[in-house]
C-alpha cells in the first residue's frame, strides 16, 4: 500500500508541475508540451540556417587560386555540422569556386566540411588529405564530403594546406 501511495503523490507532484488541475490529464499535457518542444526545435533549426546562410556571403568572397582551380578554405562559426552543410547547399546554388573547404571548432571537436563542382577533384578524396591535419578522420563523395577531428590548434594549417592538395 506503501508503494500504491508514493506513486500517487509522484503523480500528484507531476500534475502539479504541468498545471494539470486532474491526474487523468497529465498525459494531455505531456503530449502538447512534446509537440511545443518539436515546434521550437524546428524554429530553431530554421533560425540556424537562416543564420549561416546570411553569414556565408562573407565567406564566399575570398575565392583563391591553385593549380587551376578556383576554391574557398574557410573557418565558420556554426553550431553543428549541419549548418555546414547548409553552407555547402547554398555554395552549390551558386558559382564561387570550384572546391569548398569549411572547418568549424564545435566544442572541443573540429568538423571539416570538403565540397567539389569539378570531376577532377574527388571531394572524398581530399578529406582523406586534409582530417590527419586535425587528427581526425572522414570521406564522402566525389561531391562532398565530412570528417571530424580533435586538434583545434591546427585549423590555420589544415586552411593552408588545401591548395597543395588541390
Amino acid at each position: 500500500m506503501t508503494a500504491y501511495r508514493e506513486e500517487e503523490e509522484a503523480l500528484k507532484a507531476i500534475a502539479a508541475t504541468l498545471k494539470a488541475p486532474q491526474i487523468k490529464e497529465v498525459p494531455h499535457k505531456v503530449e502538447a508540451l512534446q509537440e511545443q518542444l518539436r515546434q521550437l526545435q524546428k524554429e530553431n533549426a530554421e533560425l540556424k540556417e537562416k543564420a549561416a546562410a546570411a553569414a556565408s556571403g562573407e565567406v564566399f568572397k575570398d575565392v583563391q587560386e591553385a593549380n587551376g582551380h578556383s576554391f574557398i578554405a574557410s573557418q565558420v562559426s556554426v553550431s553543428d555540422a549541419g549548418a555546414l552543410r547548409t553552407f555547402a547547399d547554398t555554395w552549390k546554388q551558386k558559382d564561387y569556386s570550384d572546391v569548398l573547404v569549411l572547418v568549424a571548432a564545435i566544442g572541443d571537436k573540429v568538423n571539416v566540411l570538403a565540397a567539389s563542382k569539378t570531376k577532377d577533384i574527388h571531394a572524398g578524396n581530399l578529406i582523406k588529405e586534409l582530417a590527419p591535419i586535425v587528427d581526425g578522420r572522414g570521406g564522402g563523395k566525389p561531391d562532398m564530403a565530412m570528417a571530424g577531428g580533435s586538434k583545434q590548434s591546427a585549423i590555420p594549417d589544415l586552411l593552408a594546406a588545401v591548395a597543395e592538395k588541390l
